[in-house]
């Protein structure tokens, strides 16, 4: 069996596409800036990817407060500059870049942002309005990412036999919730499922979230599946990857000789077996800030009179 890529570039190429006749759209019409309220501590590798996050938005003609939070910031701190960011009318959307300092307490944090403003889904508000099936929040950016490949994979959702492995707050859940939103048939695996291979084989359409590299064999995958692979995991190890990628002689040749591989949290060998799978990398990751631009514009929408 030949499985089809799910490439994330060109859906999320349509996405910005639109997403920057919106944000023209608000400032031709109603004179409004679309506007990210972006928290991120001042370690270098977050203040990276807010850099990123700064270059994509202005592409779409979204504009970027950025705040940065000191290594010595405490939780009460940081719960004040975004309370501060969510009174604020001319900020739209606020996003908390993580990791944040080691003494601020992300969870509690997250708490203070209006579902309104939630733009990646932070707050308990806004995972009680995906749970619900409701309109009023905003799907953390990656799970609305598993969720923007599904609809984009061409298979009918509703009434198939869908699984998702992982639980966590900002993927397995979410995305759960999401799929059974599409009439899906829903399964949460995880660590402690019972006859884990055995759950996995029977979905049609599979979200693996699990963290661990090349976790789902393509014994597991039940054949012609969708597979969504969110993880992404480096490996370097010569004797590691030649165990991953024994069966495309190529693929490996190449690895060798750039030393390290990017592996997701399905073994490499179920795109052997599967009929539609997202590459890793090249799924998901790069429609995640699309979609995350695509809520700060519809949050300023919502916003406008």
């Amino acid at each position: 069996m030949s499985a089809v890529k799910l490439l994330g570039e060109p859906i999320a190429a349509a996405v910005k596409e639109a997403v920057a006749a919106r944000a023209a759209a608000l400032r031709g019409k109603r004179g409004i800036a679309p506007t990210l309220g972006l928290v991120a501590s001042a370690d270098e590798s977050a203040q990276i990817y807010a850099k990123k996050i700064q270059k994509d938005a202005a592409a779409l003609g979204i504009e970027v407060a950025l705040s940065t939070l000191a290594s010595t910031a405490t939780t009460a701190h940081a719960v004040a500059l975004v309370s501060a960011l969510a009174r604020r009318s001319e900020i739209h959307g606020i996003l908390l870049q993580t990791p944040l300092p080691a003494g601020v307490d992300a969870a509690k944090v997250a708490e203070a942002i209006p579902a309104s403003k939630d733009v990646d889904g932070a707050s308990t508000a806004s995972a009680g309005f995906a749970a619900l099936g409701r309109a009023g929040g905003y799907f953390p950016a990656t799970a609305a990412s598993v969720l923007e490949l599904v609809k984009a994979s061409g298979v009918s959702v509703a009434g198939a036999r869908a699984l998702v492995l992982g639980r966590s707050a900002v993927v397995g859940r979410p995305a759960a919730f999401g799929l059974l939103s599409m009439d899906a048939t829903v399964t949460v695996a995880h660590s402690r499922t019972r006859e884990l291979a055995d759950r996995v084989r029977e979905a049609e359409i599979l979200v693996v979230a699990i963290g661990k590299p090349a976790f789902v064999q393509e014994a597991w995958v039940h054949p012609g599946a969708l597979v969504i692979d969110v993880g992404m995991h480096r490996i370097s190890d010569a004797a590691r990857a030649k165990e991953l990628y024994d069966f495309d002689a190529a693929r490996l040749a190449a690895i060798e000789a750039k030393g390290s591989a990017l592996v997701g949290d399905c073994h490499p060998a179920v795109e052997r077996v599967a009929g539609r799978f997202t590459p890793v990398p090249g799924g998901v990751g790069p429609l995640t800030s699309a979609l995350l631009l695509r809520h700060v514009v519809a949050a300023a929408e919502s916003s406008a009179p």
